[in-house]
């Protein structure tokens, strides 16, 4: 372990799940306190979001698939769109 007192040790590492997009993987940790547990995270390639303003400060959406969704994204500037 390194000097911090928060630094956690990684004594494993699996991938539970994969697809093109992400993975979901699976690390064995001890903790600072010498507790062995395990940590789940999505494990991403680096992505950039940009997000084009009108000169208004209104944010430009185009129509957009949403798998987890079933339907199209028809887009807003509505910022309570958000909350649905």
């Amino acid at each position: 372990m390194t000097d911090d007192p928060l630094q956690w040790d990684t004594t494993g590492s699996e991938i539970d799940y994969e697809c093109p997009g992400f993975a979901v993987r699976r690390d064995d940790v001890e903790l600072p306190d010498s507790t062995e547990t395990d940590y789940h995270y999505v494990d991403e390639s680096p992505a950039v979001v940009i997000l084009p303003l009108t000169p208004d400060g209104e944010i430009v959406v185009i129509e957009e698939w949403r798998q987890a969704v079933g339907r199209v994204n028809r887009g807003s500037t509505r910022w309570l769109d958000g909350a649905r």
